[in-house]
């Protein structure tokens, strides 16, 4: 039986408090948030890395609410990351009693990308065995699986993995049978969205469509069925629907849209996967 859990992203708009009320009143029971800007100064709204009082308030809302936090997303990992940078986030993650923090790169010093990956492993180790799982996305550092999955094996750290997520794939020039020949218990938790089968003609197209443009699993042209049966049977699903056409709704519609579509692919793919059995 695989974990289902709402992505923030489908509510980057919202604090932490109302996408833990919405995740809540759409029938989940798991969810990701995040916690700070993706850089220093960004002007993020929405920060409580470092703030005792709104780190508090979170984690008394999951409590109360009865919801498990499955990730963190916090900063890149860039040329400038230092050591409190990423300790902070692996603070606020060990508070929130969080078993993973997301990673992203935006560096092209690969070398320097690694050490700050394997530091931010090892004190997430430390912290409370929290493990780092790395997104690979085309238009930044860390920009195919391949690429991802090598550079976790360099760390030489056991708690780093990976975070796939389809659309990634397929706008890096990947497919799931990528997955083949990988050890795949370094697949932490997988995200699912669905998007056109046509690839944007641009790297600034492929970022606009991540963030303002994905859609609903099983409304596009994704082999999402192919990217199920490539990971991990038991593989924890975060679903993250950045829509603009959907912004305009209330937040609480919105979560619902997406459990809604969510339940209904994943019916969908349970009777494929029957079918073949």
């Amino acid at each position: 039986m695989r974990q289902l859990t709402f992505g923030y992203l489908t509510l980057s708009d919202c604090t932490q408090i109302e996408i833990i009320d919405v995740a809540k009143a759409s029938g989940f029971n798991s969810l990701g948030l995040r916690v700070e800007g993706r850089r220093n100064g960004d002007g993020y709204p929405f920060t409580i890395v470092g703030d005792a009082a709104k780190l508090r308030e979170v984690k008394s809302r999951l409590a109360s609410t009865g919801l498990r936090l499955s990730n963190v997303n916090g900063k890149y990992l860039e040329a400038h990351t230092t050591t409190d940078d990423i300790k902070g986030l692996v603070d606020a993650a060990a508070e929130l009693g969080c078993p993973f923090i997301l990673a992203n790169g935006y560096d092209d010093d690969e070398k320097r990308t690694t050490d700050n990956l394997a530091k931010m492993c090892e004190l997430a180790q430390k912290a409370g065995n929290i493990r780092i799982a790395v997104e690979f996305v085309p238009y930044q550092s860390i920009n195919s699986l391949k690429m991802a999955y090598e550079m976790v094996k360099r760390t030489g750290m056991e708690n780093a993995g990976l975070v796939p997520d389809p659309l990634h794939i397929s706008r890096s020039g990947g497919s799931p049978t990528d997955f083949s020949g990988l050890d795949l218990s370094r697949v932490f938790y997988a995200q699912i969205c669905d998007a056109p089968a046509q690839r944007p003609d641009s790297l600034d197209g492929c970022l606009k469509e991540a963030r303002t443009g994905r859609m609903y699993p099983g409304e596009g042209g994704l082999p999402l069925f192919d990217y199920l049966d490539a990971i991990p049977a038991d593989c924890e699903l975060e679903i993250e629907v950045a829509n603009a056409a959907d912004q305009k709704l209330p937040p609480l519609e919105r979560g619902k849209k997406v459990a809604a579509a969510f339940h209904k692919f994943m019916d969908a793919y349970e009777a494929h996967r029957k079918s073949r059995n």
